[in-house]
C-alpha cells in the first residue's frame, strides 16, 4: 500500500469513524447506526459524496475483515445506502483563454511547469515526479511512471510514488514540448553557474539531476570545486562546503549514477522495441497525416453552427465526441 494511501485511510479512521462510532462493541453496531453516521456526513460536516465513498470503502473493508475473523456474522455496510457522487463536467479552456493563460505565466517561477502541463495533459503529480531519464529527446517521448505525492500528516514529507494504478505509460510529444524540456536543463545548468560557496542544492532523487555517470561525475567535481552541499532528499548527502567529500557518499552517489544511467537505456530499449514493433505490424509511428477527406460526417454536420457563432469550441466538440486539439485540427483544414 502506498503512504500516501494509507495516511488518507488513517485520516478517515481518526477524523471521522471513531469519533462516530468508536464507542460502539463491534457486536451491537447496526447498519442504522452506519446510515446515519454516513449521513451526518453529508448534512452536518458538508463532505462531499466521494469523501463519503471513501469513508465507506475504510469501514466496509474493516468490518468484512471482522467477518472474515468470525466477530461477525455479516457485514452491516453491505445494506447501506451511499449518496451519489456526480462528475463535474470538465470545461477546458478556449483558445482565447489558453493565449492569456500563457501571457500571464511568461517568465513566471513555475511558467515551465504549466506549460508542459498543458501541452502533454499529465496529471500534477506526474508532472512532478518527471525526472531526466523518462525524457527521450531523440524520439520526442516522455516515460510516465511515478508521481511526487507528499503524505497527509502534518509535515509530511515528499516522495515519489508509482503512477495511479501503477500503470506506466509512453506518450509521444510535440517538439515545442521538448524545446521546454531542454530550457529546463539549460535553467538547471543555470542554477550550478550562479551557485555560490556555501549554498545547498536539494533535489528529490539523482536522474533529476543527471542523465549519466559522465554527467554526474563533472556535476560532483562542480560542487566539490564551489564548495556546495548536494542533499538528494531522503537519501545522500554530499557535503563539500569545507572542500572535500566524505569517500563512501561520493561512491553510493555514483552507484545511484549508475543505476539511473541503466534505467534509462532500459527505458530507451522499451521505447524503441515498442516502435519497432508497430512498424513491423505495418503501424504508421507518429500522427498520421489528415486531410479534408478525413472529417467526419458529423462534424462537418455541425460546423456551420460552429461559424455562425451558435456552438463554441468546447461545445462543438462535445457534440462532435472529440477532444478540442481535433477540432481545431478540423477548422484549420477546413479554412485553409
Amino acid at each position: 500500500m502506498k503512504s500516501y494511501t494509507y495516511d488518507a485511510y488513517e485520516r478517515s479512521c481518526n477524523i471521522h469513524i471513531k469519533p462516530a462510532l468508536g464507542r460502539i462493541r463491534l457486536s451491537a453496531l447496526t447498519a442504522p447506526q452506519i446510515q446515519q453516521f454516513y449521513n451526518s456526513l453529508i448534512t452536518e460536516k458538508e463532505l462531499s459524496p466521494k469523501t463519503v465513498k471513501n469513508i465507506h470503502g475504510v469501514l466496509h473493508r474493516a468490518l468484512g475483515q471482522a467477518v472474515k475473523l468470525g466477530m461477525l456474522r455479516s457485514n452491516p455496510t453491505n445494506v447501506c445506502d451511499l449518496p451519489k457522487a456526480h462528475r463535474k463536467e470538465i470545461k477546458p479552456m478556449e483558445q482565447a483563454e489558453i493565449t492569456k493563460f500563457l501571457q500571464a505565466i511568461q517568465g513566471t517561477k513555475y511558467g515551465l511547469v504549466y506549460q508542459i502541463t498543458l501541452f502533454t495533459g499529465l496529471r500534477e503529480g506526474e508532472v512532478l515526479g518527471l525526472t531526466w531519464d523518462c525524457i527521450d529527446f531523440q524520439h520526442n517521448a516522455i516515460y510516465i511512471n511515478k508521481q511526487l505525492q507528499k503524505t497527509k500528516k502534518v509535515g509530511g514529507t515528499y516522495c515519489l510514488a508509482p503512477t495511479k494504478n501503477s500503470r506506466n505509460r509512453t506518450i509521444l510529444t510535440a517538439p515545442s514540448v521538448m524545446a521546454l524540456l531542454r530550457k529546463q536543463k539549460s535553467q538547471q545548468a543555470q542554477m550550478f553557474a550562479d551557485a555560490e560557496a556555501g549554498d545547498t542544492i536539494l533535489v528529490l532523487e539523482v536522474p533529476r539531476l543527471a542523465r549519466s555517470t559522465q554527467q554526474l561525475c563533472e556535476i560532483i567535481e562542480i560542487i566539490r570545486e564551489k564548495r556546495l552541499r548536494l542533499v538528494i532528499l531522503g537519501s545522500i548527502t554530499l557535503d563539500c562546503r569545507e572542500g572535500k567529500a566524505d569517500p563512501m557518499s561520493e561512491a553510493f552517489l555514483q552507484m545511484a549514477g549508475v543505476f539511473s544511467q541503466l534505467e534509462l537505456a532500459m527505458i530507451r530499449s522499451r521505447v524503441r522495441s515498442g516502435m519497432a514493433n508497430a512498424k513491423a505490424k505495418g503501424k504508421r509511428i507518429g500522427r498520421p497525416q489528415v486531410g479534408k477527406e478525413d472529417i467526419p460526417a458529423n462534424f462537418l454536420r455541425h460546423y456551420p453552427a460552429f461559424k455562425s457563432g451558435t456552438l463554441n469550441v468546447s461545445e462543438l466538440a462535445r457534440v462532435c465526441d472529440l477532444s478540442r486539439t481535433t477540432v481545431y485540427k478540423y477548422i484549420e483544414l477546413l479554412e485553409r
